[in-house]
């Protein structure tokens, strides 16, 4: 790999729009919307985090775990009697 590449670690957006910022070479990276140019050595000792919504990207094994945790919390909002069932013998219905 060529030492003189620089890789971003994430996206950067434009200090003045907010659109996002492309590198057009020369170290140099230029909004498109605005034409602001930013040199990108200003961003080298940056570390960019992202967050994203958990519901962004829905799995099986999310919507699964999502289920069980409605169901646990219907349990613990339900009404309860002191009282004996009679199908199980439970102390509480």
């Amino acid at each position: 790999m060529d030492n003189d590449l620089k890789i971003s670690s994430g996206p950067i957006f434009c200090h003045r729009c907010g659109t996002l910022m492309i590198n057009t070479g020369d170290d140099v990276l230029e909004c498109l919307a605005c034409n602001a140019k930013k040199d990108a050595a200003e961003y080298d000792d940056i570390i960019i985090v992202t967050k994203s919504n958990p519901k962004s990207f829905p799995s099986k094994l999310r919507l699964r775990r999502s289920k069980i945790q409605q169901l646990d919390r219907y349990k613990e909002e339900s009404a309860r009697i002191k009282e004996k069932c009679p199908n199980c013998g439970n102390d509480e219905m």
